[in-house]
């Protein structure tokens, strides 16, 4: 006959078991975000050392263009300065380096693609549309294609706009 008391105390003894692997796992997922987070970083910073020219200084030695100040440090992670690229001029770099119509959805897939995008950002889509939207109705330098397609505005799109809220 199995004894009660013996099935309890394996019980307690299971229970202290599961609570302290509880424990592990969150400290390992803690330690895999912290390993994830240098990665990204060291691999973004190899990129810009890779990327940047040699140049000659004052006392003709070379050093890497920007290196100096290109990271620093927040709680034991790299991080660059700048790497991210708020959306409103985002926009227009992509929009400069490829003029055409251009969904939302294809700027926010670029920005990311381009590490441009700030992470701590909880809905990276509607900041983006936010800042499109500045273009197009404040600062007239992008015009509305469809629901959530942009370009640049040219004179005629920025005078038909006028003559429209004139008519209206």
């Amino acid at each position: 006959m199995v004894d009660p008391e013996s099935v309890r105390a394996m019980l307690a003894e299971a229970e202290v078991g599961h609570k302290q692997a509880l424990v592990d796992l969150t400290e390992a997922q803690e330690r895999l975000q912290a390993y994830a987070s240098s990665v990204m970083g060291l691999k973004s910073y190899l990129s810009l050392i890779e990327k940047s020219a040699p140049r000659a200084t004052d006392k003709g030695s070379l050093e890497l263009a920007g290196r100096s100040d290109a990271i620093s440090t927040a709680n034991g992670h790299l991080i660059l300065p700048d790497a991210y690229v708020r959306p409103k001029e985002a926009i227009m770099r992509l929009i400069a380096e490829q003029p055409r119509d251009w969904t939302l959805a294809e700027i926010v897939r670029t920005m990311a693609d381009r590490k441009w995008l700030d992470p701590s950002l909880s809905r990276p889509i509607e900041a983006v549309r936010a800042a499109a939207n500045r273009l197009v109705d404040v600062d007239h330098q992008l015009v509305r294609v469809g629901k959530s397609s942009y370009r640049r505005g040219t004179t005629t799109d920025l005078l038909a706009d006028i003559d429209i809220g004139a008519k209206a």
